[in-house]
């Protein structure tokens, strides 16, 4: 398979490189402790995993096991995508601007946490009465809570009640304030560190 000898090239070449870095740092401890080095261990491990688990694999075993075992690892590949960061400017300026705004992010996860708390009860107490809803339980009435308040809207659940409606109407504007609310932070941040970027260029 060529592309199984792409792969595998490319991960002999990776192995190297962390293997070469991880014994020139002079402090293995602070090598672990930088997260791009993770994300390179992570990368890299799936190939090896797979490969043993493919070799190690008897004719008569469970081959189910085995492919699910497989496929959650090769989901794990994706990792290698944040690899791009250490030569994209872009991503990050997109980390630096994530990491200085995990408050806002947190307040903004604590907020809609709230809200689909108060609008599925809301919302199933407002169509408990009406025969064949879908709303049958508070926790069943989360997802759509979620989707309201993030503006998706699915369509897979929504009210049919007078009352429903009204809820799922201030539902939606809650949600609208609700997520705006950090936005400007966020951005602000985002223009500090790609100022600060283009400066050092």
């Amino acid at each position: 398979d060529p592309f199984f000898m792409v792969e595998t090239m490319c991960i002999c070449w990776f192995s190297f490189e962390l293997i070469m870095r991880f014994s020139c740092c002079p402090s293995k401890m602070q090598f672990f402790k930088d997260v791009m080095n993770i994300i390179d261990f992570f990368a890299i491990i799936p190939y090896f995993v797979t490969l043993w688990t493919e070799l190690v694999q008897s004719p008569g075993g469970t081959p189910n096991m085995s492919l699910a075992i497989i496929r959650v690892i090769r989901l794990v590949r994706v990792f290698r995508i944040f690899k791009l960061s250490r030569h994209s400017k872009g991503l990050q300026i997109l980390g630096q601007t994530l990491k200085a705004s995990l408050r806002e992010l947190a307040l903004l996860i604590f907020f809609l946490f709230i809200g689909v708390i108060l609008f599925s009860s809301a919302v199933y107490f407002a169509e408990v009465d009406n025969e064949g809803t879908a709303f049958t339980s508070i926790p069943e009435a989360f997802w759509w809570a979620v989707v309201s308040m993030t503006t998706v809207g699915y369509g897979d659940m929504y009210p049919v009640t007078v009352g429903g409606k009204l809820v799922g109407s201030m539902c939606a504007i809650a949600g609208v304030l609700t997520i705006s609310l950090p936005v400007p932070v966020i951005v602000s941040n985002f223009s500090y560190f790609y100022h600060r970027e283009m400066e050092c260029e």
